[in-house]
């Protein structure tokens, strides 16, 4: 019987381990797509902006009932944190990894 109480706890030990690695890499994973996925909405509000200047007495859109500087500062306020977050994600990632830190070395 303590052989398998030991054993039981060691299973235990392994799957807490592969679970937080599962969790560490889904989160890489969420924060690889949505990077991408919100420069390109920055980049989408700085269309939205050009669109709008040129038609400037339309209502026929959504880019014309909101002004232009509504979809440029929304693309800058995306744009910037977006590229903040990521790299100090990658940073911390990169310095732990170097530091041994035994999920990042994996």
């Amino acid at each position: 019987l303590p052989a398998r109480v030991q054993a039981m706890a060691a299973l235990r030990g392994v799957v807490r381990q592969k679970l937080e690695v599962t969790k560490h890499l889904a989160c890489k994973v969420a924060v690889q797509a949505v990077g991408p996925a919100t420069l390109m909405i920055a980049c989408a509000c700085l269309l939205g902006s050009k669109r709008r200047d040129d038609s400037e007495g339309a209502t026929e859109n959504i880019t014309s009932l909101v002004p232009a500087v509504c979809w440029r500062t929304v693309a800058s306020f995306l744009g910037w944190w977006t590229c903040t977050a990521w790299a100090t994600l990658i940073s911390v990632g990169v310095a732990a990894a170097k530091a041994g830190v035994e999920t990042f070395t994996r």
